[in-house]
C-alpha cells in the first residue's frame, strides 16, 4: 500500500492511537471542569442540585454525570443536602411563573 517500511507504519499507529487517547482525556477533563462549574453556580445561586441542572448549567450530558462517580457522587451528596422545604418552594414558584 504505502512505501513506508512496516515498522514506520506502526510508529504512526501508535502516534495515532497516542494523540487519540490524549484527546479523550481531555475531552473528559473538560466536561468534568464544566459540570463542577455548574455545580458550584447552581449552589453559588441556591438553585436546585440534580443531575438534570447540572448537567443544563455544565453543558454536559446526563449520561456523563452518571458515568463519572466522583460527579455523582457529590451531586448525590448536594441533593441530599438540600432543605426539602427550599426545593419545594423554589419549584412551587417556578409552576407559579411559569407561562
Amino acid at each position: 500500500m504505502t512505501d513506508l517500511p512496516a515498522p514506520a507504519n506502526k510508529d504512526i499507529g501508535t502516534r495515532r492511537v497516542t494523540a487519540l487517547k490524549k484527546a479523550a482525556q481531555d475531552k473528559s477533563k473538560g466536561a468534568t471542569n464544566r459540570a463542577e462549574a455548574g455545580i458550584r453556580s447552581l449552589l453559588k445561586s441556591g438553585s436546585e442540585i440534580n443531575f438534570r441542572s447540572v448537567a443544563r448549567a455544565g453543558g454536559v450530558s446526563l449520561d456523563f454525570l452518571y458515568s463519572h462517580p466522583d460527579l455523582r457522587r457529590r451531586i448525590e451528596t448536594q441533593r441530599s443536602q438540600q432543605n426539602p422545604r427550599q426545593t419545594l418552594l423554589r419549584t412551587t414558584q417556578r409552576t407559579a411563573t411559569a407561562p
